[in-house]
């Protein structure tokens, strides 16, 4: 199976990544490398959109760290109660993004999607960007992003 060009529109915040630089306020630059300084973060374990989703998951109750029988039932249904989820800007990589789910737009290389700004805007509303205020305290992260937008990402995959 061969890779495609894909291009997806997301709407939320780009929150950047290690190696490109976060695009939030609360990292700490030096000699060293970049540190995240956000109070659940933990440098050597799983990647940043894994921990920022269980932060997220815990919010809503699923605290659940062992995977027991049942386990990612039981995540599926924690993810069911999120307005947002963490999604990569591209294929196996790329940077992170908060997005509210269900409200992307894509397409594959030699597709066309017509892209309307009326509906676009109708797909947003107060609560999409409540839901996104509410995640960003949760996570206690600030993005260096003035306000949620359209974010489009093109990748191969």
């Amino acid at each position: 199976m061969g890779m495609t060009a894909k291009a997806e529109l997301h709407y939320g915040y780009h929150l950047g990544d290690e190696e490109s630089g976060y695009e939030i306020a609360e990292v700490d630059d030096d000699e060293f490398g970049t540190d995240l300084t956000v109070p659940w973060w933990e440098e050597d374990g799983d990647s940043f959109d894994e921990q920022a989703m269980a932060v997220l998951r815990a919010s809503v109750g699923f605290t659940e760290t062992e995977h027991s029988e049942g386990f990612y039932k039981r995540q599926r249904e924690a993810d069911a109660l999120l307005d947002v989820e963490i999604e990569r800007s591209g294929y196996q990589g790329g940077q992170f993004l908060l997005v509210i789910k269900g409200r992307e737009l894509g397409v594959e290389a030699g597709d066309v999607v017509e892209l309307d700004p009326a509906k676009l805007t109708a797909k947003v509303d107060e609560a999409a960007d409540a839901a996104l205020a509410d995640a960003l305290r949760t996570l206690g992260i600030t993005p260096k992003q003035e306000k949620p937008a359209w974010l489009l990402t093109c990748y191969y995959g």
